[in-house]
């Protein structure tokens, strides 16, 4: 499949997108993302899925929240979170950390 194709995606996406709640949108294409430079975890998530797609690389869009582990009291609400994930062996899928870290081994 080719680790590296999916880092150097993974540093575009990194690069291209400016991050801020102010930039969320229900309704937020890929195409959206990629022309406004702007986005949320889901977003950087949804771009990379969608570079990955592209070049025949299998990929799948990941949600949860992160929750208060290694947070010091008083705990704040969790926040929702979206991350790409894409095959590599021989984990079965990597799962990269939220967009300030987006695919880093």
């Amino acid at each position: 499949m080719g680790w590296g194709r999916v880092q150097a995606i993974c540093d575009f996406v990194h690069r291209h997108i400016v991050f801020g709640y102010e930039y969320a949108g229900a309704t937020k294409t890929a195409w959206d993302v990629f022309n406004e430079a702007t986005g949320v975890c889901r977003d950087y998530a949804h771009l990379a899925v969608t570079f990955c797609r592209c070049m025949n690389i299998p990929a799948r869009y990941c949600t949860g929240y992160l929750g208060d582990i290694g947070m010091p009291p008083p705990y704040g609400p969790m926040d929702f979170s979206a991350e790409p994930s894409v095959p590599r062996h021989p984990e079965p899928w990597l799962l990269p950390s939220t967009a300030d870290g987006l695919c880093r081994r």
